[in-house]
């Protein structure tokens, strides 16, 4: 499912499990490529074994947070170097999009993968790596998370 609006930006949601071709090339489901008009950017995830795909709206806003860090200060550096490792993607005329070796090699990704569309991102994990992670995640936690967010929002949010 793909949501937008003229004051909200590009939301995607879903999952599909999508085979990685010979030369690293995956197809994009149709629902999600709207995500991908005007580019993306691709790099490892933060906080999972998974590679995040970031529209080019999003992109651009963490950019412009990045840009706003001291040059010289360890974070911007630290930061930096890892999403590095990232780099610009587009889809071909097929709706394919191509993965590095070494990007898929940090995050475990052979020939299947599962994309999850998570709203402002996409992320691309190998099936074994996303079955784990949803083993390791319970109603009640998710629960919680929901709670301690409205506790953090403004009140008519």
């Amino acid at each position: 499912m793909v949501e937008s609006g003229s004051e909200n930006p590009l939301r995607i949601f879903g999952e599909s499990e999508n085979q990685v071709d010979d030369k690293g090339r995956i197809s994009i489901p149709k629902r999600f490529q709207p995500f991908f008009e005007g580019g993306a950017f691709l790099a490892q995830s933060l906080d999972k074994i998974c590679l995040t795909v970031w529209s080019k709206e999003s992109w651009e806003k963490i950019q412009r947070r990045l840009d706003a860090l001291p040059v010289y200060s360890e974070e911007a550096d630290t930061i930096e170097r890892f999403l590095g490792r990232g780099s610009e993607v587009a889809l071909d005329t097929q709706g394919r999009m191509t993965i590095s070796p070494t990007l898929r090699k940090s995050e475990g990704l052979t020939e299947q993968v599962t994309l999850v569309a998570r709203g402002s991102k996409l992320e691309i994990w190998s099936p074994e790596g996303w079955s784990r992670y949803n083993a390791s995640v319970s109603r009640e936690s998710v629960r919680q998370a929901l709670n301690k967010i409205d506790e953090r929002l403004p009140a008519g949010a």
